[in-house]
Formats: C-alpha cells, structure tokens, sequence
C-alpha cells in the first residue's frame, strides 16, 4: 500500500509531507517526492515510480539499488537536459528526455512510466544520442520534396475550385437553358392552346348570335302580322284570300325555324386538360441532374490527327463592299457559329451548312464603329451574345451583339489603349490586347488589373509583345507572337507552355475534344498541332496550303469540324480522322 501511496504522489508531483530526501529526476521536473531508493552508478535518489522505471530499462535494469538513508549527504550527479525548449506533446510542463527504441521515438519520463513500462529498448536521449547520427540533409530533402509536393497539391486544389467554379457557372447556364426550353414549349402550347379556343368559342359565338338575330327577326314578323290581320276585314274577298295565303306561307317558315332552333342544344366548348402533360410536370423529381464525379486525365494524343476532307465554303454577301477578311469565330453554346469579317465590318451569323444566314452591320447602328476604326476580334460572352472588339488608331471599343430572331447591338464600352487585335473572354472577365500588354475588364467595362509585356519573359528567351489567343473552360491561351503560346489560369500562373519554331505570331488557339490543341500561326500562315501535355504533333496546315494570315479558328463541337478563316472569301471547314 505503502508503494501505491508513493506512486500516486509521484505522479501528481509530491505532497505537502515532510521528507529529508527527494527523487533527483522529480526534482529536475519541478516536483518534490520522496526517495525510496538511491543508485550509486547513476548518482540519483529515485521515487518508487521512478525506481521502477529504472529497473526495466535495459540500459539501468543492472544497477544496484540502495537504501537512500545511507548515501544521505552523497554527491548527486547534475543532470543535464537533453533537448533544451522540447517539451512533450502530452506533458507540457515536461521536458523531452527519454528514448524507446521499440517506438523510435522520444518522450519525457511520465510517457515512459505510463505508457512504454513493457518497452524494453528504452535509454536517455544522451544516451542513445551516441549511438545515432542525425542526418540532417536527408531530412531537409524530405522536408523540402514533401513540401514541394504539398505545394503543388495546394496549387491543384486552387485550380480545381477555379475549374469547379467555371463548371458551376456553365451548370447554371444548362438549368436556364432547359428552364426555358420548357418554359417556352409551355408558352407555346399555352398560345396554341388560348388560340384554338378563342376560334372555336367565336365561331360558336357568331352562331348563337345568327340563331339569335334570326329568331328576332322572326318576332318582329308576328308581331306585323297580328297587326294587319286586323285591317283584313276592309279588304275584298280577293284581297283577304291573298293575304292568308301570304301569312300562311310566313307562317309555316318561321313555324320550321322555331322547331329547328328548339332541336338545337345549348352550346357548351367542354375544357379537357393534358393530364399526362401535367403528372410528368408535377411528379417530375428533378429538372437536371447534379452529381460529382471522379475526373480523369485525357491521355496524351501520341499520333497527330489527320485530314480526311476540307472544303471552302464563301462567306461574302452581296452587300458587302470589299473582300472578306476573318479575324474571329466562336461557337455559342447551342452551336450558333459567328464570325467577324473586319473589311465588311460585319458580325456574320452562320447556318448548319456554314452558309451565312444573316449579318450585324457594326458601321450602322447604336454603337457603329468609327470610320477609321475596324473589327478586331469576337468571342462568346454569353448564352446569346457576342462581344466584338474594335480597333481605332489609339483606343479600342468593345460592342456587344444579342444573338436572337435577328443580330442586335445592346451596349459598348471603350478600351484605352486597346486600337489591337486580340479579345478573349475566360474567368468572367474580357481579357483585352492593348499597346502595354493585356488589359482585364469585367462585363461591364471596368479594369480589374493587367498584365504587362514584360510576362512573355516567362514564356520565352526572346521578351516581345503578348497576345490573348483564346481559351476554354480552364485555361487561357497567351500568345508572346514568337514561337510560343503559354496556357494560364484565372490567377495568371503558367500551367503549361506550347512552343514550336515553325510557329510565328500565335493568334488564335483552338483544341479538339480529346484535349489536343492547335495553334495557328499568322505569320508562318499555318496550323500546328500539340498533344495536352505539351508534346508537337506536327503541322495540320503548313504554309504550302496557301491560307494566308489565320486569325479566326473554332472547333465546331456540334458537328466536329474545325473552322477556320483568314484574309479570303472562304471558310475552311477540314474534318480530321483520329
């Protein structure tokens, strides 16, 4: 009972009882017990708690222990501590000063005692200190490759969101357009439905209103009639024969009205509801459906995409005034093909043949652009709308075109600096090509932040002037119009970098649906294509193929064609065989 007193009493750190020896390691610890035994090896007075743990440890299981009484007034040897400021994790108020080699890990004293008493590899970290070298550079690599991992991993955790953001964004675009889809065949059926009944009640009402009309008359004849029935008697014979004969025939004729109009039922329009229509509607138990899934990586394209046709297709109207150029084609999402023709200054809206079917004027209108000025770029902004850049001598102006019944200009606003080619429209904002760089603007205008010329540095050896040729769900494309082309996320960082020396002054990127992407150069007037881990595939277009300064590409993702337009009257459409 004595020991179990003693213990509990070690542990707690001492009591107000009066001892004339205290346990050494207690002591070192802040707490006051009393010693039971004393080692001279260790020059230590030890507690029962600590007694015991010096007589399991390997190190000092051999050490004779002796009655403290007699070694009172003994040297005790001044314990050092082991790891100075290493408290331990469990025991704040302890210091760090004992090893378990079966664990490989380091405790202070109470740790032993509690929770390592059947370990038998058990020593003083000074101890076991000799016998291990710290290798401290192998641990700086780990602490540096595990960092730089963990770095990584942030940074695609940060893309993820930008991607899971951009992904909720065209999800609640798909809810709108399936909302209105419905909302619209309803509408439709709605009108079909008012319209049929509106014909067949004024039918029936028109009807009723000739029976009724009829029957007046009829009334209005009887009561002629009973009129001159009395003056008959101051008629001759001959007269009054004429006159019933005439009466008679009246009568017989209104006489066959009456009874056709008695024989004519009450008109009712009975309402019968699509009742089938309506469950589907109300028991319906969802309008889209939203669920996560694992994405995974495309794999690399290892062999290039080949052309299997390619034809011209003329997209000059009648009225327009010069040659075509195509400097911009983008795709809405209901698979509208638009393209900007910078000598007509026209938005050209395209039909399922690539023919065009009509056309927005930008020299007229609301927001017609200046005389001197011309179109200098397009891309989809929305669901139904297209942003159209426009180039003057110093500054640049952005108008934009709704894409409905017919092409109409809503709005603008003006670009400083931005008299370039060069629009692309990735992470909700315009990112414009101006004479210092690229310029950000929000949807309504207003400059967010830019990037200067000097970020082609981080592109390429040879700094020159950047270039926004494009971008898709996640990425946008940055030209440094050398042989280069960077893809960036929405918070600038280069992800990847495209380069080729058959390529000159990127100008407009596109990519197929496997991720293969491709590249058009304006001044080598061809089209290289890259895998989307960055390796060339070769070239689709090459200069011999004679289409000069490409500046408007799209992928058709709804008939699977890639488009593309340069200073011509045509549009290439090729079709590729993977």
């Amino acid at each position: 009972m004595a020991e179990g007193t003693n213990l509990s009493r070690s542990i707690q750190g001492g009591s107000d009882a009066d001892f004339e020896i205290s346990c050494t390691p207690c002591s070192d610890d802040g707490c006051r017990t009393e010693a039971t035994k004393y080692c001279p090896q260790c020059k230590e007075y030890l507690c029962t708690a600590c007694t015991r743990c010096h007589t399991r440890f390997a190190a000092t299981r051999d050490h004779q222990l002796t009655d403290p009484m007699k070694h009172n007034g003994s040297r005790v040897r001044k314990r050092t501590k082991a790891i100075p400021n290493a408290s331990c994790s469990l025991h704040p108020d302890r210091e760090i000063e004992m090893f378990c080699g079966s664990h490989d890990m380091v405790y202070c004293a109470l740790c032993i005692a509690k929770d390592h008493r059947l370990c038998n590899n058990v020593s003083e970290v000074a101890e076991a200190a000799k016998c291990k070298t710290l290798a401290q550079s192998s641990i700086g690599n780990k602490i540096s490759h595990l960092r730089d991992d963990l770095v990584t991993t942030k940074e695609e955790k940060i893309g993820n969101l930008q991607t899971l953001e951009t992904e909720k964004n065209e999800h609640l675009m798909k809810v709108k357009r399936t909302s209105r889809k419905i909302i619209s065949r309803i509408e439709k059926l709605r009108d079909e439905a008012s319209t049929s009944a509106e014909q067949k009640y004024k039918k029936t009402e028109q009807e009723l209103q000739a029976d009724t009309m009829t029957i007046t008359e009829a009334i209005e004849k009887l009561d002629k009639s009973r009129e001159q029935i009395n003056s008959f008697e101051n008629l001759n014979q001959t007269q009054q024969f004429v006159q019933e004969k005439i009466q008679n025939f009246m009568l017989e004729g209104i006489e066959k009205l009456s009874i056709c109009t008695k024989q004519k039922k009450a008109r009712v329009i009975q309402y019968t509801e699509n009742k089938e229509l309506i469950e589907q509607i109300m028991t319906a138990a969802f309008l889209v459906t939203t669920e996560e899934k694992k994405q995974t990586e495309k794999s690399p394209r290892k062999e290039p995409l080949k052309i299997n046709s390619k034809k011209a297709v003329n997209v000059k109207e009648k009225s327009d005034m010069t040659s075509c150029k195509i400097i911009g084609i983008c795709q809405l999402p209901d698979g509208t093909i638009i393209l900007a023709d910078e000598n007509n200054k026209k938005i050209k809206r395209l039909d399922d043949d690539y023919n065009v079917k009509d056309h927005c004027d930008l020299g007229s209108g609301p927001y017609h652009c200046d005389p001197d000025s011309g179109l200098s770029g397009v891309c989809c902004s929305g669901e139904s709308e297209v942003a159209v850049k426009v180039g003057g001598t110093k500054d640049g102006k952005i108008i934009f075109v709704n894409v409905g019944a017919s092409l109409t200009q809503t709005r603008s606003f003006d670009i400083e600096g931005g008299g370039y080619y060069g629009i692309s429209f990735f992470a909700d904002n315009f990112w414009v090509k101006t004479d210092s760089g690229i310029s950000i603007c929000n949807v309504n205008g207003t400059k967010v932040m830019s990037i200067g010329n000097s970020f082609s540095k981080e592109i390429s050896e040879s700094p020159t002037r950047i270039f926004p040729a494009g971008a898709d769900t996640t990425s946008l494309y940055i030209s440094d119009t050398n042989q280069s082309v960077a893809s960036v996320d929405g918070c600038r960082k280069i992800t990847k970098v495209f380069r080729d020396k058959r390529l000159q002054n990127a100008r407009t990127v596109s990519y197929y649906p496997d991720g293969t992407l491709f590249l058009a150069g304006y001044s080598s007037n061809n089209i290289i294509m890259f895998s989307n881990d960055g390796k060339c595939l070769g070239e689709l277009i090459g200069a011999k193929d004679n289409l000069q300064e490409i500046q408007g590409m799209c992928f058709d993702n709804k008939r699977k064609r890639l488009l593309v337009g340069c200073r011509s009257n045509n549009l290439y459409v090729i079709e590729m065989n993977d």
